[in-house]
């Protein structure tokens, strides 16, 4: 989805809508919180406020990092797609940790992708 974005990896269109991604109104996909409806008081979340809440933690720790943040996610792409790295298993462990933290990202990144503002 998000090399078809640039017409190539991804790393150019993940560069330009990264901010836009992690600040932009998505408008409201709603779930229900699973404690709570076991509570028998059901409450609601928004997924795309989770995911930006989530992803802007994650670009967060990796800038502080020195990390290029979309390179890093084609790094993982690769990973996953190629086995240019260590591949990322559905196993408990560092790939597999870092590959679930870069997911609300890429999620949102490929949101703003099929659906322009």
């Amino acid at each position: 989805m998000l090399e078809a974005a640039d017409g190539t990896n991804g790393v150019s269109f993940a560069r330009d809508a990264l901010d836009e991604a992690l600040s932009r109104d998505f408008g409201l996909l709603r779930l229900m919180d699973e404690d709570s409806y076991l509570r028998g008081e059901p409450t609601w979340r928004n997924v795309f406020e989770l995911y930006q809440t989530r992803a802007r933690l994650e670009v967060q720790q990796l800038r502080e990092a020195g990390q290029d943040v979309p390179k890093h996610l084609y790094a993982i792409r690769n990973s996953l797609a190629h086995g240019k790295r260590e591949p990322r298993t559905g196993v408990r462990g560092d790939g597999f940790t870092e590959s679930a933290l870069a997911l609300p990202i890429v999620k949102l990144l490929a949101r703003v992708a099929v659906e322009p503002a």
